[in-house]
């Protein structure tokens, strides 16, 4: 049976018609990145978040006229945010009262026929894992790229760089939960790709393509061998993952088609810890809006057990989830300004593979840095030219902005 719940508390970011757009967690609270070029970081108690501002704000969190595109936790204390404007910035939060970011890094495009630019890419999605971070840049020319910062060695320059395996926008990017080798991309152009990181030459570290069939909105890991992607028409499927070393067909993808209709929702907002979480804004008066938490577990959907939000964000978009079930409750921000919390019993992530927290499980991750490592992985696999190989997607407006 179905629960519903109201919020309990709200914190309205901006009353001027900004977005909020992502949600982090971090030890000292909760951050939120808004289209208006702030940061803010949020009590995670529920009370304080109820009776009190933003417990700080960062005005100008990249430069003038750039919208940010990204927000993940790097550590316990520090946020990395992205921009259109190519800018790759980290936020340390027990510095307080600062403006400036601890490091920031950028991505430039290849040199065209001997033209240097200082201009960087526009990075369009982020992800970060036992202190890397990835992201995926913009189609500019013919480049759209993954570029991989490590930043335990100090460097500006990107560790890895991934430029051939994408013909569109990189609109999303997802470390395996716990293996930071392992990579995830998906782009406009309908592809998910899986990277081993350990390895610099594409053609290698590209060991699995998978070709979703349309412009790809949210692609991770739902286990150690599955990975879902949800694309912007709200197709969603669940895929094998792909052993390079082992010469076995793949499975066929559990196919979940237009999820809207079947699912009783407008949209779908992303996969969460256990849960798809989906939204719905008619524009009826009589009808509900709410957004809806629908349980997922052994890849199936449990319609008639969903978590009802009771109200949503009325008639805007549910832009970001972050769930905390230890605690029962959700934050949720929205298209209205509003980042909201609801609390909500019969949460349960325990069986999820991800980590709701990923700094805590940080200290049990070893990342491969025998450099010994790619010397034994199996011999070099005849591979086909993905690039020019593959076929065209089918593109649609999408129904808001991702970026």
């Amino acid at each position: 049976m179905s629960k519903t719940f109201l919020p309990f508390a709200e914190n309205p970011l901006s009353t001027s018609g900004d977005y909020v757009f992502h949600l982090a967690p971090i030890s000292q609270g909760l951050v939120a990145s808004m289209s208006n070029n702030t940061v803010h970081l949020l009590a995670y108690d529920p009370l304080t978040f109820k009776t009190s501002p933003s417990l700080r704000v960062i005005e100008g969190a990249h430069s003038a006229g750039s919208s940010i595109t990204g927000l993940k936790a790097v550590d316990a204390n520090t946020v990395v945010s992205t921009s259109d404007a190519g800018e790759i910035r980290l936020w340390d939060f027990r510095v307080s009262n600062s403006n400036r970011p601890q490091a920031e890094f950028r991505v430039l495009p290849p040199q065209n026929f001997g033209k240097k630019t200082d201009k960087p890419m526009p990075i369009l999605s982020v992800d970060a894992l036992a202190q890397r971070i990835a992201v995926g840049t913009e189609l500019v020319g013919v480049d759209a790229g993954v570029h991989i910062f490590d930043l335990r060695g100090g460097s500006s320059e990107p560790a890895v760089s991934y430029v051939d395996s994408h013909n569109d926008d990189v609109t999303e990017i997802k470390f395996h939960p716990t293996d930071a080798n392992a990579l995830l991309s998906g782009s406009t152009d309908g592809l998910v790709n899986v990277y081993n990181t350990t390895i610099a030459d594409e053609d290698e570290a590209v060991y699995q393509t998978i070709n979703h069939g349309a412009s790809i909105h949210s692609t991770g890991f739902l286990a150690e061998k599955r990975l879902y992607a949800l694309s912007h028409m709200e197709t969603l499927s669940v895929y094998q993952v792909a052993d390079p070393d082992a010469n076995v067909p793949e499975p066929a993808p559990v196919e979940f088609g237009d999820v809207r209709e079947s699912w009783g929702c407008e949209y779908v907002i992303d996969v969460c810890p256990g849960y798809v979480a989906v939204g719905s804004h008619p524009e009826e008066d009589h009808a509900a809006q709410n957004f809806s938490l629908i349980p997922f577990l052994n890849e199936t959907p449990d319609l008639a057990n969903r978590l009802v939000f009771q109200g949503g964000h009325g008639e805007e978009v549910v832009r970001s989830l972050y769930i905390d079930d230890r605690s029962q409750v959700v934050y949720s921000g929205g298209e209205d300004g509003i980042v909201r919390v609801w609390k909500a019993e019969g949460l349960d992530c325990s069986k999820s593979y991800f980590s709701a927290t990923p700094w805590r499980t940080e200290d049990a991750m070893e990342v491969d840095n025998d450099d010994n490592a790619v010397d034994e992985k199996k011999e070099k696999k005849e591979k086909k030219d993905k690039k020019h190989k593959k076929d065209k997607k089918h593109k649609k407006e999408k129904r808001f902005k991702p970026y």
